[in-house]
């Protein structure tokens, strides 16, 4: 699965499934780990990720 956030703002999304893995995140937070909430996702502004979905 793609998510991409074309705002300034933060965004949440909702995951169709509990358990997702990051493949690739395309900004520095990376390093920090990505939010996700049981079957939430926030995304920092402009960020792209490819996520697993299990």
């Amino acid at each position: 699965m793609v998510l991409v956030n074309f705002q300034k703002e933060p965004q949440r999304v909702a995951l169709p499934t509990g358990e997702a893995k990051v493949v690739l995140d395309n900004t520095a937070s990376a390093l920090q780990g990505i939010s996700v909430k049981g079957s939430e996702i926030t995304l920092d502004g402009y960020q792209a990720v490819v996520l697993e979905v299990m």
